[in-house]
């Protein structure tokens, strides 16, 4: 039971390290999009799936790790918390893996708030290219009016933002 709590431990360990990574990661991302660098942004969409096929290997060795220790524990492998696998370790193990995966939660909620933070920055600038490339558009649309004698007549606005030939 003992090697099986050092390999959770272990995993903890590099869950946190790849989490305060990510998390570096999206504050670039953020830096990236505020500052419309599509590169940037593109090079920390690269490097942050890399990170999270990093993480999710981590976490599948850290799943069957706690598998190990709930079967060496004779507990039912549904619904298995961290926790529950604590409290069935020896006290001088149980407050640093506590705090490790205390750790490991409160960065998985803050790499949340950032993703989504920055999901919804990258949503209002796709808003605002596509409102403005509208707008752009219709400055170059040639005005319909009427004459006095109820023809049509199409003018051109003779304002020309965007070349459409490209």
């Amino acid at each position: 039971m003992i090697s099986a709590s050092n390999e959770l431990k272990r995993r903890l360990i590099h869950e946190k390290s790849l989490l305060e990574s990510i998390e570096e990661v999206l504050l670039h991302q953020r830096e990236a999009v505020l500052d419309n660098d599509i590169t940037s942004l593109n090079e920390t969409v690269e490097y942050l799936r890399q990170l999270l096929e990093k993480f999710a290997a981590v976490e599948e060795g850290r799943r069957n790790a706690m598998l190990q220790l709930a079967d060496a524990a004779q507990l039912p492998p549904e619904d298995l918390t961290l926790q529950q696998l604590i409290d069935t370790l020896p006290d001088n193990q149980q407050s640093e893996l506590a705090e490790l995966g205390e750790q490991v939660r409160t960065l998985l909620e803050s790499v949340d708030r950032d993703n989504r933070f920055n999901s919804y920055l990258i949503e209002k600038s796709q808003f605002f290219v596509r409102r403005n490339l509208l707008w752009m558009k219709r400055m170059q649309s040639p005005v319909t009016t009427y004459t006095s004698d109820s023809r049509v007549k199409v003018q051109p606005t003779g304002k020309q933002l965007i070349n459409e030939a490209v």
